[in-house]
């Protein structure tokens, strides 16, 4: 049965089987549990109402997929490799110059991606983007917390207002429950969903198949993106400085 506010994508992998919570995490990788949290919040409109949805177990990167595990992807597949987006570039700002990558960036998360190049790096490492209820839980835990960290912000726990993009985990507070970095900050995450209503939403922002969801906070803005419950809309196609991804993947089914 399809429970009340569970994303469609959430509730199919649930519907498929069973998974064993006892398979090890693969590495750089968290678990997170079966199990309700709260999804949401009564801040803004695209955001509500708050309320309780289950989430089948899986496991999720702990930091943000970085240029040097990009890299590898562009030259196994042949795939064109990021470009800068600004003009002109900004120095310092996580730029792969001629399709390479500068040795001070290989740490950094890759950016200026679209939602075709995450889904493709997923495919290829054997993943997959996270559902947005998926991302929201490993973000936030099973409490409905507003931060990673707690319910109240803290500047400086997270990397945001024009620091440029930072190496995964430099922010020890930007840390889930789970355990999982740069969530709050850093740089925003593309995410499987499209941009919908939740169940009982206001109809007002522009919904429907023409955005993904993107989550999470940036380095380069703050407005209320830090929020766990943040939910932002990109085109697929679009491309930016400040915008990256992290993968999940299905644990295995038992039946």
């Amino acid at each position: 049965m399809l429970l009340l506010g569970m994303p469609l994508t959430v509730w199919l992998a649930s519907a498929l089987g069973g998974s064993s919570a006892n398979e090890a995490a693969p590495p750089d990788m968290v678990l997170v549990p079966a199990g309700p949290f709260f999804m949401g919040s009564n801040e803004a409109d695209s955001e509500k109402p708050k309320r309780e949805v289950y989430v089948e177990a899986f496991f999720m990167d702990k930091y943000e997929v970085t240029n040097a595990q990009y890299l590898r992807f562009v030259r196994a597949t042949r795939r064109a490799p990021p470009v800068p987006t600004e003009k002109p570039p900004i120095p310092g700002h996580n730029l792969w110059a001629g399709g390479k990558v500068p040795k001070e960036f290989m740490d950094l998360p890759v950016v200026n991606v679209t939602w075709e190049d995450a889904a493709a790096h997923a495919a290829w490492a054997g993943k997959r983007l996270p559902a947005e209820a998926e991302w929201e839980k490993a973000a936030r835990g099973a409490d409905g917390r507003s931060y990673p960290w707690g319910n109240d912000f803290a500047k400086g726990y997270c990397n945001l207002e024009g620091r440029g993009a930072s190496r995964g985990g430099g922010f020890a507070h930007d840390a889930s429950p789970f355990g999982c970095f740069d969530m709050a900050g850093n740089v925003a995450e593309w995410t499987a969903d499209w941009f919908k209503p939740y169940p009982g939403s206001p109809a007002r922002p522009p919904y429907g198949e023409d955005c993904k969801v993107v989550r999470g906070g940036a380095w380069d803005y703050i407005v209320n993106s830090p929020r766990c419950a943040a939910r932002l809309a990109a085109n697929p196609k679009v491309k930016s400085n400040y915008l990256g991804f992290r993968c999940a993947k299905s644990l295995a089914k038992t039946r």
